[in-house]
Formats: structure tokens, sequence, C-alpha cells
């Protein structure tokens, strides 16, 4: 409600250079009544398999989720990357005009084996759809300044780095 006071809970990001942070739980002043938004591992509570315990983070009963008539193409300026040793599935943050847009990219073996170079600054153009579980946007496929492309998933969503 517009004008409310309440608190936030929040933590920063793990990676340099990062600067945003990430609620974890936001709480009514006047009631004391909180939301949380994040387990204790920093998993956002939106996605179902986290709220069950479960490590799968798309669940697929019956194929794959996506709606291959709603997909999108947008193309901003990386503001930010979360890319590193570990994290399975990276994520880009890009600036589109005045919004930020982040994109849960493929694994991060499948980026590194298509050289496609990726750095704060530059332009990236994104191929997306919006998974129905998460409401992530999901890259699709990404497309350098260069002209340089990747494709990560299919318009229904099925990954192609294990094909």
């Amino acid at each position: 409600v517009v004008g409310e006071r309440v608190s936030v809970s929040a933590a920063p990001s793990f990676f340099p250079n990062d600067m945003y942070l990430h609620a974890v739980q936001i709480t009514k002043t006047e009631t004391g009544s909180a939301l949380t938004l994040r387990n204790e591992s920093g998993l956002p509570l939106w996605i179902p398999a986290v709220r069950r315990g479960g490590d799968q983070r798309y669940p697929r009963i019956g194929g794959w989720c996506l709606d291959p008539s709603r997909v999108w193409t947008v193309t901003g300026i990386i503001e930010s990357l979360n890319i590193g040793r570990g994290i399975q599935h990276p994520t880009v943050v890009l600036k589109v005009g005045t919004r930020l847009m982040i994109f849960t990219l493929g694994p991060e073996r499948f980026l590194l084996e298509s050289g496609l170079v990726l750095s704060p600054g530059g332009i990236l153009t994104v191929r997306y759809a919006i998974d129905p579980y998460s409401g992530d946007y999901l890259a699709l496929q990404l497309t350098d300044s260069e002209g340089n492309t990747i494709v990560l998933r299919n318009d229904d969503g099925t990954p192609v780095w294990n094909t």
C-alpha cells in the first residue's frame, strides 16, 4: 500500500561489482507481519521446487513449460553479470531503456564453449520467454553487438546444451 511503512531485510550479492541488494524479508512496521521472499540459502521462495524443499529449479510434468507463441526480443546494455564458478545457470542484468531485466542464461560451461563474450557495458540482444512457474525471464538466444549468436533453448524451453 502506498505510504505504508515497511522494513526490508536484504543481502548483498556475492559477486564483485554487483551493486544490487536481494530482498530476503519485508515486514510491516505497524503490525509486524512479515513476508519472507528467500530461504536460508538465498533461493527465491516463489520457485515451486524450492518451496517443496526440492533442488529441481524447473518442474517438468509432461514436457517443457514455455508457450512458443509468447517469445519476445529486446536489446539493451549489459548492466551486470552473475557468472562464476559454481553458478550453474548464470544471469545477466540488461538495461532496456530505463528498465532493468534479469535473464536466466544456460550452463556456464555451455556459455564459455560458445565463445560469446559478455561484459558490462556491452550491447546484447536477447530472445526470451517467461517461465510460468517462477516468472523468470529465460534467455532463449543471445546476440552480441558483433552479431555473434548462441542459442540456449528452443522456443518451447527445451535446452540445446544437452543435444
